[in-house]
């Protein structure tokens, strides 16, 4: 990426959120919110992104809400 340096995303333990994404059960779960949050960091920095850092913010974006319409038409379902 030439010179810029590479980017790390450092959590707030103190967050009540981060907190509970340390306690998810999931493994594929906790990657894909790990890394939304980490896509959404390098939005809030207002850094240019990589194409494979908007691809990861796109995958992740995209199964969150996989997952939410799933678990929301399988509680419809019960």
């Amino acid at each position: 990426r030439g010179d810029s340096p590479r980017a790390r995303l450092v959590l707030n333990h103190l967050n009540p959120l981060v907190r509970r994404i340390l306690t998810v059960g999931d493994a594929e779960l906790a990657r894909t919110t790990v890394e939304g949050l980490y896509g959404q960091a390098l939005l809030l920095a207002r850094r240019p992104m990589t194409a494979s850092e908007s691809a990861l913010l796109n995958r992740s974006f995209l199964g969150l809400l996989e997952r939410a319409v799933h678990e929301q038409a399988a509680t419809e379902e019960s």
